[in-house]
């Protein structure tokens, strides 16, 4: 008996050791770290690939909100891809935020490099924001489009910033015949079928479309009985206004000319968002919590949008306590969100949010290229890049507390209905079965790896001394 028992220890510590070894994570020379391993699905058996990424702020490296094809949407490679030929040094990147599959218009709001990439004015959301060091807040936020012409004001004057025009349709109230906004950033947002005034502006001011600041223009050209987003601004000094030709506005449109003044003002207007919006060096849409302070929220919280033992493929990122980032994707469809946020608790986060997932679920990794490579076209990317890439400028006056703010709870829970109402998430049920894998079940990776090896040195030693002992014996 002895000598069975010495046996299978000994054969059981091999086994162990071999899965702890096999779990080491790679780090770059970059501060990156990798790590690739397996996850068994409590609700589905299934043992489903994982990848993460983790990094630390103080190492150089930042989230960074992205899109490569503002308004509409592209394949996450391409985000990428445009990030590095703009200059920006992308180490790693995960899919971002929700958008309508229909149409493919993002659903919410996107800050990148300061700028006030895309949003959809008054429509109520969950915010991650980042700060110029990386510094996370989420916030509950409703922009407003502030619009002067001529110095008549017009609040809530502009429906759409870069966004296709059939995003409209996500609005509570009707913005079809506001002023829409597009510039430079904006992707593929032609649509014919919408005829109207296209007013051609040249920024005079220097500046960018920015939350809490005023961007200053003139009116060089207009185009009558155009169509929507006909002209491709193809110069960071100009924009276009377009209002369609049975709009709210196109009488105010009809009129203006050339050498007409225009400024435009984003408003936060929740007061408790207004200085993380003011100061974020990028912000991306559909930030819900799993896990908050500690507290995993999967039983109770209706801010997932997703029921909690829906078992598919998620997009997770989260914050340790010492300021680290984790990125985490799951391959196949056999994980629940309640099995993101137990695995990610497991990994050290205090704070754990979702971004969209399902078919959208991808990750890059500079040196391996895309670990999880999508075919869906998704509307922006949530990157890791060096911080001394950004071309963010510090603001000329003194800037506000950027510290974590979180808004009230009912300012939340009108920010979720409103971001859900009437938007088809870019998330499916894959008709698919997962394939159980015969991989481990999952495995912790850490830096006591070589405290183990050492361990099970000795307890093999001392499991075939039990063994010779025994033999001696009889």
């Amino acid at each position: 008996m002895k000598r069975i028992f010495a046996i299978a220890l000994a054969f059981a510590l091999l086994c162990s050791l071999c899965l702890t070894v096999a779990a080491e994570p790679h780090v770059a020379e970059n501060g990156l770290k990798c790590d690739h391993y397996k996850v068994n699905g409590v609700v589905s058996g299934v043992n489903a690939q994982v990848n993460v990424l983790e990094f630390n702020p103080a190492d150089g490296l930042i989230p960074f909100a992205y899109t490569g094809n503002s308004g509409s949407v592209c394949l996450a490679k391409d985000h990428v891809a445009d990030a590095q030929a703009k200059g920006y040094e992308v180490v790693g990147a995960i899919n971002g935020s929700f958008f309508d599959m229909s149409s493919g218009a993002p659903c919410g709001t996107l800050i990148s490099d300061g700028k006030l990439v895309f949003t959809h004015n008054e429509r109520g959301e969950s915010i991650a924001a980042f700060d110029k060091d990386g510094k996370l807040s989420v916030v509950t936020s409703k922009i407003i489009m502030g619009l002067s012409l001529n110095g008549q004001s017009y609040d809530g004057g502009i429906g759409l910033v870069n966004k296709l025009f059939g995003a409209t349709s996500m609005s509570k109230r009707d913005i079809t015949g506001h002023f829409q906004y597009y510039d430079i950033d904006a992707g593929d947002l032609a649509d014919t079928s919408v005829t109207g005034i296209e007013i051609i502006c040249e920024i005079t001011d220097g500046g960018q479309l920015a939350v809490g600041k005023t961007l200053k223009a003139t009116v060089t050209e207009i185009k009558t009985d155009s169509t929507y987003g006909a002209t491709k601004v193809t110069d960071e000094t100009q924009f276009v206004l377009f209002v369609k030709t049975d709009g709210l506005y196109f009488k105010r449109a009809s009129v203006m000319k050339a050498g007409d003044k225009i400024e435009i003002t984003p408003k936060e207007s929740i007061p408790a968002a207004e200085s993380v919006m003011k100061n974020a060096v990028s912000a991306i849409s559909s930030a819900y919590y799993l896990v908050k302070d500690g507290v995993d929220l999967t039983d109770t919280s209706t801010t997932i949008i997703h029921d909690t033992s829906l078992a598919r493929a998620w997009t997770a990122f989260g914050v340790k306590e010492d300021g680290s980032y984790v990125y985490w994707v799951s391959e196949e469809y056999g994980l629940t969100l309640k099995d993101v946020a137990d695995e990610m608790v497991k990994l050290g986060c205090k704070n754990v949010i979702r971004l969209d997932g399902g078919g959208s679920t991808s990750m890059y990794v500079d040196g391996e290229d895309f670990v999880m490579n999508s075919t869906r076209q998704v509307c922006d990317v949530l990157l890791v890049v060096k911080k001394d890439s950004i071309k963010y400028e510090e603001p000329t006056t003194a800037p506000e507390s950027s510290a974590p703010v979180e808004s009230s709870e009912a300012e939340s829970s009108e920010a979720e209905s409103s971001s859900v109402s009437s938007v088809e998430s870019s998330e499916e049920v894959s008709e698919e079965s997962s394939k159980a894998s015969a991989s481990s079940d999952e495995t912790e990776g850490g830096n006591g790896g070589m405290v183990w090896i050492i361990i099970g040195i000795v307890l093999i030693i001392g499991g075939l001394t039990l063994y010779r002992i025994g033999a001696k014996k009889k």
